[in-house]
């Protein structure tokens, strides 16, 4: 049975150091129950936020532009730039136990999420009443600006297909209808490690997730002195599929393991063979009870599969202030997670 020791600047680490410190080494053990419920919870916080960050774009106000093959022809281009709420209670938690790193004096309880995309929409034919939209936008690895040594990242794209069911005319608003599928990935990173227990030599560590969502929506939308002011309301119903987690690199990376003699020992994992290797993640997996580790001879991830269902809405104003020159304002919010967010964009539309 593996003894472990208690160390006494565990006391300023999140709580389930204190389960670290007092599980055994062999499969046999029990799961680190506080590791359990603040990974999930913090899968559950950032599946939510990215979720309703796939709403960032092709919210656009008019329910149909209009056909694109015919003269002249309907269709647009643009930019939109947006955030929603990160809930940070179980982020700090682990960003300490993987990152290292103490995040509740940079950060308020409550912290954005960014993103932007190019977008662009294209007009079907007049019989069918189809539009068709897509949208993409990414940051690659840059330092977050509060002095925490951290670098952020994130990839947002995705796709739309409206259908408009009513043309606005006079006082009937526009109707439209359509299926819309996103994905929102990214994580943070740090060029050291939390005192995680169980593994250590990792030159960085990261907290990365990467979420689908799939919504229907339907929305409405109304244009008052035509055609500067346009307002909208659009409502959608989804799921949102998630695999997010945390991960270690490096060339040193070791994992505590059975001597074989009633003891343990650190091991490298870059000398173990594929099978060694399979057999280190399934051991980690039993020890930390929640989600599904991976070992390669340079790193060690935990993935945790969420699902989560999505009731969202956006909503807002947008102004034609100048021969198709479109500027827009969203604000969007999370029924079943109570987050919300708001973007501006500009597009040029015809």
């Amino acid at each position: 049975m593996l003894k472990t020791k208690t160390y006494k600047s565990f006391i300023f680490c999140v709580l389930f150091f204190l389960a670290l410190t007092q599980v055994h080494a062999q499969s046999s053990d029990p799961p680190i129950t506080d590791m359990d419920d603040i990974f999930t919870d913090y899968v559950k916080d950032i599946t939510a936020a990215a979720a309703l960050t796939g709403s960032i774009g092709l919210a656009w106000s008019k329910q149909y532009i209009g056909p694109f093959i015919q003269r002249p022809s309907h269709w647009g281009i643009g930019i939109s730039v947006g955030t929603v709420t990160l809930k940070m209670n179980n982020i700090e938690k682990m960003a300490a136990a993987i990152l290292g790193v103490d995040l509740s004096r940079s950060f308020a309880d409550k912290q954005i999420l960014p993103s932007y995309v190019a977008e662009m929409r294209v007009g079907g034919n007049s019989r069918r009443r189809l539009d068709f939209g897509i949208k993409g936008g990414f940051l690659p690895v840059v330092p977050i600006l509060f002095k925490n040594g951290l670098d952020y990242n994130f990839l947002h794209y995705g796709f739309d297909v409206r259908y408009g069911l009513l043309h606005e005319y006079k006082h009937t608003p526009d109707l439209g209808i359509g299926i819309e599928v996103d994905r929102v990935k990214g994580g943070l990173t740090n060029d050291s490690q939390g005192e995680i227990e169980y593994i250590r030599g990792a030159e960085t560590s990261s907290l990365t997730y990467d979420t689908w969502s799939i919504n229907a929506k339907a929305g409405v939308s109304k244009t008052f002195f035509y055609p500067s002011i346009t307002i909208f309301a659009n409502l959608k119903i989804g799921i949102s599929l998630s695999k997010s987690g945390y991960k270690f690199d490096g060339s040193s990376l070791q994992i505590l393991e059975n001597d074989g003699a009633g003891g343990t020992v650190f091991n490298n994992i870059h000398q173990k063979s594929k099978s060694q290797l399979e057999k280190s993640g399934e051991y980690l997996s039993d020890i930390f009870g929640t989600g599904k580790f991976t070992v390669t001879p340079e790193s060690i991830s935990c993935i945790l599969d969420k699902n989560v269902f999505n009731l969202n809405t956006t909503e807002g104003v947008s102004f034609n202030f100048y021969n198709g020159c479109v500027l827009q304002f969203t604000f969007m919010f999370d029924f079943t997670h109570l987050e919300y967010g708001g973007s501006i964009s500009f597009r040029y539309q015809r």
